[in-house]
């Protein structure tokens, strides 16, 4: 409980921050509240956190970006193409 009470704390203070992402302002409140843990753990633990919280949606935002412009490119091309051929 004591590990979600921080992360509301140090939530609340990245928001308030406007840091973008709430890059640093984060950490430094986690390491603060949690001086008996070894900061090297705290970062590491953080760091994962930061890759399944905005990089791995990132990422999977982005395939599917990816895939729809090129259905709609390769419709468009098509398109394009049925109207040369047809007249």
């Amino acid at each position: 409980m004591v590990i979600l009470g921080v992360f509301l704390a140090s939530f609340s203070v990245a928001l308030l921050s406007h840091a973008p992402g709430g890059i640093g302002v984060l950490e430094l409140v986690f390491i603060a509240a949690l001086p008996e843990m070894d900061p090297a753990g705290v970062l590491a633990g953080l760091a994962i956190f930061r890759l399944f919280y905005l990089i791995v949606p990132f990422l999977i935002a982005l395939t599917v970006v990816v895939i729809f412009e090129r259905g709609q490119f390769l419709a468009g091309r098509k398109a394009e193409a049925d109207e040369n051929n047809g007249g």
